[in-house]
């Protein structure tokens, strides 16, 4: 299971190992708004597209998609994401928290 934390923005600032040890990914490569790169580049536009508006709107995110392996883009794994904003008790979203379970 993948998971990861976003800031406020969107922009990717924490990765679990699933990232780096089933597709080569490391932090450094996701941070910010690297994290789109994972998305096999046919789904990118859809899904960025998607996570945008959820980041806007402050609510959650819900999509299945496939991420690429870093090194060889043919290795794929296909993942039902969802993703929550976090919010203080005042409802300002701080950021997101999210989680991709691999499809079989």
């Amino acid at each position: 299971q993948g998971i990861w934390i976003a800031d406020e923005h969107g922009q990717c600032i924490w990765i679990n190992l699933f990232y780096h040890k089933r597709l080569g990914w490391e932090l450094a490569d996701m941070a910010a708004s690297g994290w789109k790169n994972v998305i096999s580049e046919s789904e990118r536009e859809r899904v960025t597209r998607e996570f945008g508006d959820s980041v806007r709107d402050g609510r959650d995110f819900i999509m299945d998609f496939t991420y690429c392996h870093k090194e060889d883009n043919s290795k794929t794994i296909r993942v039902h994401a969802q993703c929550r904003p976090l919010k203080r008790n005042s409802g300002e979203v701080i950021g997101f928290i999210g989680f991709a379970n691999e499809l079989k």
